[in-house]
């Protein structure tokens, strides 16, 4: 109740609990609403009403009521495009499928200059609307099958397998993935509509199979925070992976220039008439020789002799050693992108159960106060007085197993973490400039291309004037 609240920024009781959570105050709310499948019960259209009869349709206090989902709407498309589709989504993917959803549009205020973050939150009650007007199952038990459709004996247990699926279908593998992939396809389809050359796709950067370093989200606390000109970890962060990304793609742009400038010189080179492959050197003197008298100047003399300078220095005497000149020069950049790309992750890891192993601390005095409960219903109103406090305790206990599993971390082994973290950091900082040197590397074979790039064509335009 107090979640619908929020979102749509209005005052809403809850019969189960007795509390009133009032957000009538909550700037930044646009418009909300509710979307109802055809069976559904009309007075479910109310919000108060809606809310209370999905917590009155559970049993368990600790009972998981909703999902809830948010996506960005798109700066290129007015309010109302943006409206469209977001409803077209929900209606195509939940409501078409029984399920209830509960939608707010925030507009928070930014500063003067920045970018609009329009969005859409979303409710949505974990079990769907019968066509008796009523909430179905969330869960329940089908069989196994094997590969051909049977049955599978479970021998130990003496019966047939069978497993927990969800009702809705929202929990199944996948599921989340579709869901991305059904936005983004109504996001492009308007992309084409309108003439845009954008496209959106909700793969990840690895799964995409770029080069580019993720950035982490900066919630309100940090955003406030970093509007007030303090300066956070996570902003640090994210500037640092800004810059670093912005050299990735300059970098890799004079790359893909290069390579395709590279397999068109290797076929000009192959049209030549010598039956000995000259030398990059050799062709640049000679095109500048057979310049005719009137295209001759001082900037052509100086070109030409820059090139013959940088490919003695750098030893490159043919196209082969260009190209592998090239390669190399991309392999090192590919192994620093890599690296970094590794430590990167490395530190969002260790600050996540740095943070998790405060939690645990924390909290460990409600968990272990909660074990020394003997009786059943004691126990219960005590977990019921600390349930937020032990969700987060399971949470921190969990995600800590399973980055060291099998071994009982301490002080000292978080002190280890914030040191790892700390000179990971400090080797990122030393890599950053030799992302530069590499980007300078490359400069520098693109201005051997441009010149070379300028002295072969006009030698295939002379022979054809002289056979003339």
């Amino acid at each position: 109740m107090a979640s619908a609240a929020y979102r749509a920024g209005e005052k809403l009781y809850s019969e189960r609990y007795g509390e009133t959570s009032d957000y009538t105050r909550k700037h930044g709310v646009v418009c909300s609403g509710i979307l109802l499948p055809e069976h559904a019960p009309p007075e479910y259209a109310d919000r108060q009403t809606l809310w209370n009869a999905v917590e009155k349709n559970e049993r368990r206090r600790d009972a998981q009521l909703a999902y809830s989902d948010e996506f960005s709407f798109q700066n290129e498309f007015t309010f109302e495009e943006n409206m469209e589709l977001a409803l077209r989504f929900l209606q195509e993917n939940f409501v078409s499928k029984g399920l209830i959803c509960d939608y707010a549009v925030h507009d928070p205020e930014r500063e003067p200059g920045g970018t609009p973050n329009p969005h859409m939150h979303v409710l949505i009650p974990m079990r769907a609307i019968e066509p008796n007007g009523l909430f179905g199952k969330k869960q329940e038990q089908v069989f196994v099958l094997d590969e051909n459709g049977d049955r599978i004996w479970d021998e130990k247990r003496g019966r047939y397998k069978t497993e927990t699926r969800s009702c809705n279908g929202l929990d199944k593998r996948g599921a989340l993935e579709e869901l991305r992939e059904s936005w983004a396809r109504l996001c492009n389809e308007k992309f084409a509509e309108k003439g845009l050359d954008i496209h959106l796709d909700n793969r990840s950067y690895e799964r995409q199979g770029v080069e580019m370093l993720a950035q982490i989200h900066e919630g309100p606390a940090v955003h406030a925070m970093e509007k007030k000109g303090v300066r956070t970890e996570i902003g640090d962060y994210n500037r640092f992976v800004r810059q670093l990304n912005a050299v990735i793609r300059e970098t890799e742009r004079k790359l893909k220039d290069l390579r395709e400038w590279l397999q068109t010189a290797r076929e000009e080179l192959n049209q030549l008439p010598t039956p000995e492959e000259p030398s990059l050197a050799w062709v640049v003197q000679e095109q500048l020789n057979n310049l005719p008298s009137r295209s001759k100047s001082l900037r052509h003399i100086q070109e030409a002799s820059q090139a013959l300078i940088d490919l003695q220095e750098m030893g490159i005497t043919n196209a082969d050693e260009l190209n592998a000149k090239v390669t190399e020069a991309s392999k090192f950049y590919d192994e620093l992108t890599e690296r970094v790309k590794n430590n990167e992750a490395r530190v969002k890891k260790l600050n996540e159960v740095i943070k998790q192993a405060a939690i645990y601390k924390k909290y460990l005095p409600v968990k272990q106060a909660l074990n020394e409960h003997q009786f059943k219903k004691a126990k219960e109103k005590y977990r019921a007085e600390h349930n937020s406090e032990l969700i987060l305790f399971e949470a921190a206990q969990r995600i800590l197993k399973e980055f060291s599993p099998g071994k009982q971390w301490t002080d000292t082994t978080v002190a280890d973490w914030k040191k790892e973290v700390a000179e990971l950091r400090a080797s990122l900082e030393k890599e950053a400039p030799q992302v530069k040197v590499a980007c300078d590397e490359m400069l520098k074979l693109r201005g051997i291309q441009g010149t070379l790039e300028r002295y072969l064509k006009p030698r295939r335009e002379i022979s054809h004037e002289q056979e003339l």
